[in-house]
């Protein structure tokens, strides 16, 4: 289904909500974790990598310790696109949240085996209960940032609790540089490869990048200046963080990058 379209959008969103089975209003509470089934929102609401101002109902939102971590909105929805669409083989995982990438990829045919990595039990019993065990699915409660010698088809890390931190570089020195990883992504790494395009006015700042990120990234971008949600927002550049990739693509062997 194409990207960036309602019909992709509203299809997600009602799969998630048939598997995660609470009603509008309704809210479930495991110890650190709260999830509430919104009813209704409408107003600014940008989607990935775009301006948007809509109407969005019956849609979940996590809460981990009073703290908003995820929900299943437009932007959450299109920034898993491509990850869902690359996994295969034995996936790897850094982060359960609500379990929305979870949910896309263990009945793919593609997936032989999933290991999730997740450091908060309440988050991981909060997932058990409301989708149960999945002959496919392993989860790990421990840190994914202390694995070593593991392997994987596909690796996607989904940690982070804000855009642009230099741990998205650090993890990906960390993970891929200490364990046999076929294929890693990154939460977000269309909007930071993107955004460094932008503001070089040239694709000479991604070249640093694995060559599949940046395909995957092009692609992407390009679905959305085809659809309808063309209202672009200034994509940030943190310097940075993008210095810190250079120095972490010079310390991973080439086979690794």
């Amino acid at each position: 289904m194409k990207a960036y379209s309602e019909r992709y959008y509203e299809k997600q969103k009602n799969e998630f909500n048939a598997k995660l089975s609470l009603q509008p209003g309704e809210e479930f509470n495991l110890g650190s974790v709260k999830i509430r089934q919104v009813d209704k929102s409408s107003g600014r609401m940008d989607g990935y990598m775009h301006k948007d101002f809509r109407e969005w109902n019956n849609f979940p939102v996590l809460y981990v310790d009073g703290h908003t971590m995820m929900s299943v909105t437009p932007c959450e929805i299109m920034s898993h696109y491509n990850p869902i669409n690359a996994a295969h083989g034995h996936v790897g995982g850094g982060g359960l949240g609500l379990g929305y990438f979870l949910s896309n990829i263990l009945d793919k045919s593609e997936v032989l085996d999933v290991t999730v990595f997740e450091t908060n039990n309440d988050v991981i019993q909060t997932y058990l209960q409301r989708f149960g065990s999945h002959p496919k699915l392993f989860i790990d409660n421990r840190d994914v940032r202390t694995i070593f010698n593991m392997a994987f088809t596909f690796f996607y890390c989904d940690v982070y609790a804000s855009r642009f931190t230099e741990l998205m570089a650090t993890d990906w020195q960390h993970i891929v540089g200490h364990n046999m990883i076929n294929n890693y992504l990154f939460w977000g790494f269309e909007e930071l490869l993107m955004g460094m395009v932008a503001h070089e006015n040239s694709t000479v700042p991604i070249r640093i990048f694995p060559n599949y990120w940046a395909t995957l990234a092009v692609k992407l971008y390009q679905d959305l200046l085809d659809s309808k949600h063309a209202r672009l927002i200034d994509l940030p550049y943190p310097v940075e963080l993008f210095n810190k990739f250079k120095e972490v693509k010079k310390c991973l062997p080439k086979k690794r990058q």
